[in-house]
């Protein structure tokens, strides 16, 4: 890769930006949201939406974690 924009927009059709990387993750809960409403006829959105936000938060974090610390031990030579 010669160069990463991260509001670089890959999809011809987004005037708004909506899917640039550095949106991905505000696009994911999103649609994390919009799946909660298709199953409220199963789960009600006040049990579904806390549970899946946790979820996802929880999974960020993570994510975010390893990430660090991947670059952390290759920054240090450390092997895992």
């Amino acid at each position: 890769m010669d160069f990463f924009d991260p509001d670089f927009i890959p999809n011809g059709s987004d005037n708004g930006g909506r899917y640039t990387y550095v949106k991905q993750p505000e696009i994911c809960k999103w649609n994390l949201e919009k799946f909660a409403e298709a199953l409220s006829l199963l789960l009600p959105l006040d049990r579904s939406l806390p549970l899946l936000s946790s979820l996802y938060d929880d999974e960020r974090r993570r994510s975010w974690w390893r990430s660090f610390s991947r670059r952390w031990r290759r920054r240090r030579r450390i092997s895992r």
